[in-house]
Protein backbone atom coordinates (compact mmCIF):
# COMPACT_ATOMS: atom_id res chain seq x y z
CA UNK A 1 0.00 0.00 0.00
CA UNK A 2 1.15 3.54 -0.74
CA UNK A 3 0.39 6.58 1.16
CA UNK A 4 -3.22 7.55 1.43
CA UNK A 5 -4.48 10.19 -1.39
CA UNK A 6 -4.02 13.63 0.05
CA UNK A 7 -7.61 14.35 -0.82
CA UNK A 8 -8.74 11.45 1.65
CA UNK A 9 -10.35 12.27 4.87
CA UNK A 10 -10.02 9.59 7.55
CA UNK A 11 -12.54 9.64 10.05
CA UNK A 12 -15.88 10.77 10.70
CA UNK A 13 -16.26 14.46 9.91
CA UNK A 14 -18.50 17.42 8.69
CA UNK A 15 -18.73 19.56 5.81
CA UNK A 16 -18.85 23.11 5.46
CA UNK A 17 -19.49 24.73 2.29
CA UNK A 18 -17.55 28.05 1.81
CA UNK A 19 -20.53 30.09 0.75
CA UNK A 20 -21.32 29.16 4.20
CA UNK A 21 -18.03 30.43 5.67
CA UNK A 22 -18.33 33.25 3.85
CA UNK A 23 -21.61 34.45 4.35
CA UNK A 24 -23.00 37.06 6.60
CA UNK A 25 -24.73 35.16 8.99
CA UNK A 26 -21.39 32.69 10.06
CA UNK A 27 -19.27 35.93 10.61
CA UNK A 28 -21.87 37.15 13.03
CA UNK A 29 -22.07 34.18 15.11
CA UNK A 30 -20.65 34.61 18.40
CA UNK A 31 -17.90 31.96 20.10
CA UNK A 32 -21.24 30.24 22.56
CA UNK A 33 -23.38 29.78 19.20
CA UNK A 34 -20.52 28.43 17.23
CA UNK A 35 -19.46 26.08 19.81
CA UNK A 36 -22.80 25.14 20.37
CA UNK A 37 -22.13 24.06 16.89
CA UNK A 38 -19.18 22.53 17.19
CA UNK A 39 -21.05 19.86 19.92
CA UNK A 40 -24.05 19.46 17.83
CA UNK A 41 -21.86 18.41 14.81
CA UNK A 42 -20.00 15.94 17.37
CA UNK A 43 -23.20 14.73 18.12
CA UNK A 44 -24.17 13.81 14.77
CA UNK A 45 -21.06 12.33 13.88
CA UNK A 46 -21.51 10.30 17.04
CA UNK A 47 -24.89 9.00 15.55
CA UNK A 48 -23.23 8.13 12.06
CA UNK A 49 -24.34 11.69 10.49
CA UNK A 50 -27.79 9.56 9.86
CA UNK A 51 -29.53 11.44 12.75
CA UNK A 52 -29.62 14.64 12.01
CA UNK A 53 -32.98 16.32 12.89
CA UNK A 54 -33.35 14.13 16.06
CA UNK A 55 -29.91 14.78 17.44
CA UNK A 56 -30.15 15.45 21.15
CA UNK A 57 -28.48 17.06 22.96
CA UNK A 58 -29.00 18.33 26.89
CA UNK A 59 -27.50 21.66 28.76
CA UNK A 60 -25.64 19.33 30.71
CA UNK A 61 -24.04 18.00 27.80
CA UNK A 62 -23.26 21.36 26.68
CA UNK A 63 -21.94 22.94 29.87
CA UNK A 64 -19.69 19.65 29.88
CA UNK A 65 -18.19 20.49 26.47
CA UNK A 66 -17.25 23.75 28.53
CA UNK A 67 -20.42 26.28 27.78
CA UNK A 68 -21.40 28.31 30.84
CA UNK A 69 -25.16 27.39 31.07
CA UNK A 70 -26.19 30.72 31.18
CA UNK A 71 -25.23 31.34 27.73
CA UNK A 72 -26.58 28.15 26.51
CA UNK A 73 -30.31 29.44 25.25
CA UNK A 74 -29.30 32.77 23.96
CA UNK A 75 -26.49 30.81 21.82
CA UNK A 76 -29.31 28.46 20.64
CA UNK A 77 -31.68 31.24 20.45
CA UNK A 78 -28.67 33.16 18.21
CA UNK A 79 -28.35 30.31 15.82
CA UNK A 80 -32.13 29.31 15.45
CA UNK A 81 -32.34 33.15 14.23
CA UNK A 82 -29.56 33.03 12.19
CA UNK A 83 -30.71 29.98 10.68
CA UNK A 84 -28.15 27.26 11.45
CA UNK A 85 -30.41 24.91 14.05
CA UNK A 86 -33.80 24.15 13.93
CA UNK A 87 -35.15 22.59 17.72
CA UNK A 88 -37.17 20.15 16.04
CA UNK A 89 -38.66 18.81 19.30
CA UNK A 90 -38.63 20.72 22.79
CA UNK A 91 -37.11 18.64 26.15
CA UNK A 92 -38.35 18.69 29.21
CA UNK A 93 -36.03 19.14 32.16
CA UNK A 94 -37.15 17.97 35.68
CA UNK A 95 -35.90 17.48 38.96
CA UNK A 96 -34.26 14.12 40.07
CA UNK A 97 -37.05 11.22 40.04
CA UNK A 98 -39.24 12.75 37.53
CA UNK A 99 -39.79 12.31 33.44
CA UNK A 100 -37.02 14.08 31.86
CA UNK A 101 -35.94 14.63 27.40
CA UNK A 102 -33.74 16.72 26.00
CA UNK A 103 -34.35 18.66 23.00
CA UNK A 104 -33.92 17.25 19.56
CA UNK A 105 -32.29 19.50 17.33
CA UNK A 106 -31.51 19.86 13.38
CA UNK A 107 -28.45 21.36 11.89
CA UNK A 108 -30.12 23.07 8.81
CA UNK A 109 -26.92 22.92 6.72
CA UNK A 110 -26.60 19.51 6.77
CA UNK A 111 -29.44 16.78 5.28
CA UNK A 112 -31.54 14.42 6.85
CA UNK A 113 -32.22 11.03 6.57
CA UNK A 114 -35.64 12.19 4.64
CA UNK A 115 -35.02 15.56 2.47
CA UNK A 116 -32.03 17.45 1.63
CA UNK A 117 -30.59 20.91 3.89
CA UNK A 118 -32.64 23.52 3.68
CA UNK A 119 -29.98 26.17 4.46
CA UNK A 120 -31.95 28.47 6.46
CA UNK A 121 -28.59 30.56 7.01
CA UNK A 122 -29.55 31.81 3.10
CA UNK A 123 -32.73 33.68 4.15
CA UNK A 124 -31.26 35.06 7.51
CA UNK A 125 -28.69 37.85 6.76
CA UNK A 126 -31.12 40.29 7.39
CA UNK A 127 -31.98 38.94 10.99
CA UNK A 128 -28.04 38.27 11.66
CA UNK A 129 -27.45 41.96 10.77
CA UNK A 130 -30.14 43.05 12.80
CA UNK A 131 -28.89 41.37 15.74
CA UNK A 132 -25.44 43.13 15.42
CA UNK A 133 -27.22 45.77 15.00
CA UNK A 134 -29.07 45.57 18.16
CA UNK A 135 -25.72 44.85 19.63
CA UNK A 136 -26.28 41.42 20.68
CA UNK A 137 -23.58 40.74 23.56
CA UNK A 138 -20.79 38.66 22.23
CA UNK A 139 -21.68 39.60 18.52
CA UNK A 140 -19.31 41.22 16.59
CA UNK A 141 -19.13 42.38 12.99
CA UNK A 142 -15.84 41.05 11.52
CA UNK A 143 -13.67 43.85 9.61
CA UNK A 144 -14.10 44.28 6.28
CA UNK A 145 -17.17 42.97 6.61
CA UNK A 146 -20.32 45.09 6.03
CA UNK A 147 -24.12 44.37 5.77
CA UNK A 148 -26.38 44.16 2.97
CA UNK A 149 -29.25 46.79 2.66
Amino acid sequence: MGRPKPSLIQGQFIAHRLDMLESESWASLSLVARRILDRLEIEHAHHGGRENGKLPCTFDDFEAFGIRRKSIAPGIAELVEAGFLEITERGKGGRVGTFRRPSLYRLTYLPTPKAAPTDNWCSSTSAAGAAIDRGVKGVARPAGLTRAV
